[in-house]
């Protein structure tokens, strides 16, 4: 029975970011526009307070990059193929009844499996479709697909739109 004088202990959401994407050679201005959301993120009191954050990301990510201790990190290899096939089923070894979850990639990519996890995707970069010609045909597909996908699973995705 609960009385008044009682604790609530709520446990905290676990809040996975994913950084994985990320090439440190290619990634340009989205490795700079993932860079700032990651700072705002954990810069912001009232989220730390109410969620464990988890970077999920390469180990040459993390290499030159200092983070509060209380941020973990899952270290992914520098295999870029890979990283793609693990991020489609990451979800599965990560999922925990016990918590809310949240899945946050700060760019198209997605899971396929999302479990109890809520999947929020940010595709900040809309130029492919008004400068086509930048893009080789492979790469608008892949965009695409990934739409797709986002759409077809129902995931949370923005569009934040740089160029016009």
């Amino acid at each position: 029975m609960k009385n008044k004088y009682s604790k609530k202990i709520k446990t905290k959401k676990k809040l996975y970011i994913d950084v994985s994407w990320i090439n440190l050679v290619h990634s340009g201005g989205g490795n700079q526009a993932a860079t700032n959301i990651l700072d705002c993120i954990i810069k912001n009191k009232k989220i730390t307070k109410y969620f464990d954050i988890i970077l999920l990301g390469r180990t040459k990510f993390f290499e030159n990059k200092t983070f509060p201790k209380y941020i973990k990190k899952i270290n992914l290899p520098n295999i870029y193929i890979l990283n793609f096939i693990i991020r489609w089923f990451i979800l599965i070894f990560l999922s925990n009844k016990k918590y809310k979850q949240i899945y946050f990639c700060t760019n198209i990519y997605l899971p396929l499996i999302k479990l109890n996890f809520k999947v929020i995707n940010i595709f900040y970069d809309n130029q492919w479709k008004y400068f086509p010609e930048n893009y080789s045909f492979i790469k608008i597909l892949w965009i695409k697909t990934n739409i797709f996908f986002l759409i077809i699973l129902q995931i949370k995705f923005y569009v934040f739109q740089i160029c016009k």
